[in-house]
């Protein structure tokens, strides 16, 4: 008799991707937002809007709400956050 090891049943999206953080009501960053998703043929980057508190990515780096919302953010895979 074999046992067989439990696959998961969901993959995380977020492994290996960068996630983008950016003001959702703000048109430039929209535009920008629209741009970036074109130019990411591979998709190695996930867009978050960063006024929904609920879907932001989990940071070792703390996310201030303000610096947000002046400007692009991108939260690498290791916790690190970088600003546009």
């Amino acid at each position: 008799m074999t046992e067989t090891a439990a696959l998961p049943t969901v993959a995380d999206p977020h492994v290996g991707k960068g996630v983008v953080l950016y003001d959702g009501v703000c048109p430039l960053c929209l535009r920008s937002v629209a741009i970036l998703k074109k130019l990411d043929w591979f998709g190695h980057l996930l867009f978050r809007n960063c006024r929904d508190v609920k879907n932001l990515p989990a940071s070792s780096v703390p996310l201030d709400a303000k610096k947000m919302l002046d400007e692009m953010h991108e939260e690498l895979e290791k916790g690190d956050t970088s600003e546009a």
